[in-house]
């Protein structure tokens, strides 16, 4: 089995050196789509053997990314971008692929957003075969002749340092994906995932009030059985929260309580909710269904809501109703789970 890491650059060199050490000894090969670098991307790629096509951009992720592909001479195609890093070994790789030869593989997307860490589902696996190509100018999906192919969960993951802050900011990420996501609106008419991932860019620069047409349009899509619906949801809710709108956000995310059943991040967005509308019961029963279901890894997530922020949270809930030996059952959950918060408040509890 040979694999091909297929990537597009510009202007990397930050951060492509720790990811191209990361596949080493794993890839075949390395073929690498510059769209521009004027720094120190290109000699790096060099001394990492990389086959390097350089290109005009177009505005057009997907036409990019379909150029690598078609340079490429492996079995199956490993997607990455420069600031990512695979976490796993050839043999998983290897034994993921083996046991799915001819379907897309999703992994495990862990995004460090600084004061915490999402997840997410995403394919960046699959055979090197002309029917799978890319779609779509931002976002790029993957098709399979013309098909939406959505794949076969891994326990494959990676590490994406790109949504830290600073590094979104110096590469003003913001102002060009805004340009994008509005010539792909113009140009594909409203499309319910392109709407989430516009609410979601004003939404992680803070500007709630901005974000909810684009949320209010994505919901009426209706698109529940998509990878990003639930995260929409959940994004939705939290932005209506921030706008003291929780009472509203509550009972239009309890509708989709019977769709996801499963899903830690909802639960634990109601146990806010209820907390805020001094639901008391309500706030218990939801963080004790985050601890029941646990961390997923069907949905996007956010790491700890299914176990040490839901721990975290009881124990809270409990030390502010009065009932201390419960608190302190929580917070020693939380401490075995290493989550400094409930550590703190624990200490603070049982020195009383």
């Amino acid at each position: 089995m040979k694999i091909s890491l297929c990537m597009i650059v510009k202007n990397e060199e930050e951060v492509l050196r720790e990811c191209l050490e990361s596949v080493k000894g794993i890839v075949s090969e390395i073929v690498a789509v510059d769209t521009g670098s004027t720094d120190s991307t290109i000699e790096i790629l060099k001394e990492y053997g990389a086959n390097i096509k350089q290109i005009t951009w177009e505005n057009d992720f997907s036409a990019a990314r379909n150029v690598s592909l078609e340079e490429a001479t492996g079995t199956h195609i490993l997607v990455l971008d420069a600031d990512e890093r695979l976490l796993s070994s050839r043999d998983e790789l290897v034994s993921s692929i083996a046991e799915n030869p001819h379907s897309p593989l999703q992994v495990l997307c862990k995004n460090d957003l600084d004061s915490e860490i999402s997840i997410h589902r995403v394919i960046r696996i699959f055979p090197n075969d002309p029917a799978f190509r890319f779609q779509g100018a931002i976002h790029e999906t993957i098709y399979r002749e013309e098909f939406l192919d959505i794949g076969v969960p891994s326990t494959i993951s990676i590490w994406h340092i790109g949504y830290q802050k600073e590094r979104y900011d110096k590469r003003s990420k913001k102002e060009f994906y805004l340009r994008l996501y509005e010539n792909e609106l113009q140009s594909r008419g409203e499309d319910g995932y392109i709407l989430y991932q516009m609410a979601k860019l004003l939404y992680s620069t803070g500007e709630y009030t901005e974000s909810l047409p684009y949320f209010e349009k994505s919901v009426r899509y209706g698109e529940v059985h998509s990878l990003y619906y639930p995260v929409m949801l959940v994004m939705y809710g939290y932005v209506l929260k921030q706008l003291n709108r929780s009472m509203e956000a509550m009972e239009m995310l309890v509708d989709y309580i019977d769709p996801y059943p499963d899903f830690p991040d909802l639960f634990f967005l109601l146990g806010l909710l209820s907390m805020d509308a001094g639901l008391l019961e309500n706030t218990e029963l939801a963080f004790q269904q985050c601890v029941e279901i646990g961390e997923t890894q069907k949905y996007s997530t956010v790491q700890g809501v299914g176990s040490y922020r839901a721990t975290h949270n009881l124990g809270v809930f409990y030390e502010v109703t009065g009932q201390k030996e419960k608190a302190i059952e929580w917070y020693r959950k939380g401490k075995v789970y290493g989550y400094s918060p409930s550590e703190e408040r624990l200490k603070a509890m049982t020195s009383q």
